[in-house]
């Protein structure tokens, strides 16, 4: 190396013989978010790089870490847009429209205070370059080491005010194998933990499909069929569905009614559900009808086709405030379902991990 030059690594490495004996728990660290003014206000970023595709339940998951990372750093949020990550496969085969955000959603809190999830186009930016005033900022990331003394070059910036860029490529298969490596830069910073709350759009539409149904007390009942049966509708394994037949469904139905029915009464509470809304990711219309016949007959219930529910509320929301949402975005029409299935007075599953 010349004379008077540094390398990245070079920096990387003086941050780490400068700063690596503070445990990140230590007096004055993590700073308190929103107290560090940036030169020209700009905030440190984290420029989470999601490389894989995957479910809105998995992405969520694995985010929440790095949210929580940002909010410790001081950093403003930035994700790969969902149109980017999230699987065509649950959402019909189709691609999720490209003005989808992440706050379409859900919406994240740290400290009982909302956290802006900036989507961005960000598959190829390890370099920071696709960001906002990007020229203005030290890169921190790939390339440039462990977490952890990616993690100590980030923080003697911050110490310093010197605006950031971390780019923190993620896919599954890595995480896996570098989860010991994360661990201490995350437990630095465990006292930042992510809740999950749906969008006031989201809860608006959820609670109008609820008072749709018009019921004292209700139970839902959620049925995954798309990747975890067979053609003949037998789980694939175990481990990853369940007997999702139409008999199987109405068994499982009745056993979990008669337990609920049983609990309440020696409890000296309400009896029962007059109402039972089921949603499912399956498409065949001769499915649907089949089951939701056998369901009535069956419980003596009013039964909800959910999806049809959600729909039906949904549409007239969006046209009376002129919103450009997508109908057919299956993961929007999910976060509702989440809403509805909240307030179930039972909630019933034939998803994955099965009560037989």
């Amino acid at each position: 190396m010349m004379a008077g030059r540094w390398s990245w690594g070079s920096v990387v490495f003086a941050c780490w013989v400068s700063v690596g004996a503070w445990p990140l728990s230590a007096a004055g660290w993590p700073p308190q978010s929103g107290a560090q003014m940036l030169p020209g206000d700009l905030p440190n970023i984290l420029n989470w790089i999601r490389l894989d595709r995957a479910g809105l339940d998995d992405v969520r998951q694995s985010m929440g870490r790095f949210v929580g990372l940002a909010e410790c750093y001081n950093a403003s949020f930035y994700s790969t847009k969902p149109s980017r990550v999230l699987r065509k496969f649950h959402n019909g085969n189709r691609p999720v429209h490209e003005g989808a955000e992440w706050s379409d959603y859900f919406a994240a809190r740290v400290h009982g205070l909302d956290v802006a999830i900036h989507s961005v186009d960000n598959a190829d930016c390890t370099s920071g370059r696709c960001l906002p005033h990007h020229e203005m900022y030290v890169v921190v990331g790939a390339g440039m080491g462990a977490p952890f003394e990616q993690s100590l070059h980030a923080r003697a910036l911050a110490e310093i005010g010197r605006p950031f860029i971390w780019s923190i490529p993620f896919d599954w298969p890595s995480w896996a194998t570098q989860r010991p490596l994360w661990k201490p830069v995350l437990r630095g910073c465990q006292g930042y933990r992510v809740s999950w709350a749906p969008t006031p759009l989201v809860r608006e539409v959820g609670e109008l499909a609820i008072q749709a149904m018009d019921a004292s007390s209700f139970a839902s009942l959620h049925i995954r069929r798309g990747d975890t049966v067979t053609r003949d509708g037998t789980p694939i394994s175990k481990e990853r569905g369940c007997d999702t037949r139409i008999p199987a469904v109405v068994a499982h139905v009745q056993r979990r009614l008669a337990e609920q029915s049983l609990a309440s009464s020696e409890e000296g509470g309400q009896a029962g559900v007059d109402s039972l809304v089921f949603f499912t990711d399956e498409r065949s219309p001769q499915y649907l009808q089949d089951l939701e016949d056998a369901l009535a007959r069956a419980t003596g219930l009013r039964v909800f086709n959910g999806e049809l529910l959600v729909l039906k509320t949904l549409e007239p929301v969006l046209v009376s405030r002129g919103l450009q949402l997508n109908l057919t975005d299956n993961y929007l029409k999910y976060s509702i379902t989440r809403v509805v299935r909240a307030h179930a007075t039972l909630q019933l599953s034939r998803a994955r991990f099965c009560r037989l």
